[in-house]
């Protein structure tokens, strides 16, 4: 149960984090500063990276307990 409770605040977290992101990126925009693209991982990878991660550790969890 705890687990989905996790997995539910970190994709809350995540959507909010995106959506600021976006609306901070459109104020500079409109401000007439050039935004440029991103480089490094993108946000979608990090958050699939600690989901993976999330899992993994559960399972092992699992097996091992």
């Amino acid at each position: 149960m705890w687990l989905k409770i996790l997995t539910f605040f970190l994709l809350v977290g995540f959507v909010y984090f995106l959506v600021k992101r976006r609306l901070h990126q459109r104020k500079l925009v409109q401000a007439g500063i050039e935004v440029s693209p991103q480089s490094g991982l993108r946000p979608i990878t990090v958050l699939a990276m600690v989901m993976l991660g999330m899992y993994a550790g559960y399972l092992l969890f699992h097996f091992l307990g």
